[in-house]
């Protein structure tokens, strides 16, 4: 799991929902909690871009983005790698 810095922390700190850390993917149920996951956050993302974080200053606006954009590619990284188990074949496409 991608361990953020604490300036990253206190960005993520600053939106005004929960991002819960999907388990590890052992499971199917993990690998669906995983990817709705996924889903919310990249529709956070979207909505955070849209509103603007007007009341956040301009580099610490662009660490929440980068940080939320950090959290959907390590998630959407481990659904992969669970895929890649699932159908016998790994990331590196062996």
């Amino acid at each position: 799991m991608k361990h953020f810095d604490e300036k990253q922390n206190l960005a993520l700190e600053q939106l005004d929902f929960e991002v819960a850390e999907p388990e590890p993917i052992t499971t199917e149920k993990a690998y669906q909690n995983t990817l709705k996951s996924i889903e919310r956050l990249n529709w956070s993302l979207a909505e955070y871009r849209i509103r603007g974080g007007l009341d956040l200053q301009p580099e610490m606006r662009q660490l929440v983005m980068d940080s939320m954009a950090a959290l959907i590619e390590e998630w959407s990284q481990q659904a992969r790698d669970y895929e890649a188990l699932k159908t016998g074949r790994t990331s590196l496409g062996l």
